[in-house]
């Protein structure tokens, strides 16, 4: 029996189940936060943890891909750590029982941002707004390198090593 199919044996309303669905597949503690009327209470170590300012800066940026280069860049200067203090500090996020962070290879992500919410915004401090606008205008200022390309090519940028330095994420 899938997790969908489950879910929609037990009563969850259509207009409700993707949201119930993404959640199952994050934890069950996601499912579980999700399923409450209301939503219960955050866990108390992500307040802890966004007590941090490297985790609230991190947590802010969403996602990124620890293997390119421009990522790393922004992620260093947007949280003020360096790349393996912040991977440490991530790491003890991602391992407890209901984590806000989640790796899976080289990208990050943080677990389940529409939850995560409500204790990230009584945590975000006017720096942490400021650098990421920093992070913002340093991502979307970039040149697309396969716009050196005619329209024609640019389809194959990747063959011609004409790619961004910052991921998708």
């Amino acid at each position: 029996l899938t997790l969908r199919a489950a879910l929609q044996e037990a009563g969850v309303p259509d207009e409700s189940l993707d949201r119930f669905v993404r959640a199952g597949a994050r934890s069950l503690l996601a499912l579980q936060r999700v399923a409450r009327r209301f939503g219960q209470p955050e866990p108390e170590q992500w307040a802890t943890d966004m007590a941090t300012p490297a985790i609230r800066r991190a947590w802010l940026a969403g996602a990124w891909n620890q293997l390119r280069s421009g990522d790393v860049e922004v992620i260093e200067a947007l949280t003020g750590e360096s790349h393996a203090d912040l991977t440490e500090l991530l790491d003890s996020a991602a391992r407890q029982a209901d984590p806000i962070f989640t790796r899976v290879g080289a990208p990050w992500a943080v677990a389940s941002p529409e939850d995560s919410w409500r204790t990230a915004r009584l945590s975000l401090r006017e720096g942490d707004l400021e650098r990421l606008e920093f992070a913002v205008q340093t991502v979307l200022g970039a040149v697309d390198p396969r716009l050196e390309l005619p329209p024609e090519d640019r389809w194959s940028a990747e063959i011609y090593g004409k790619t961004r330095v910052h991921s998708t994420d």
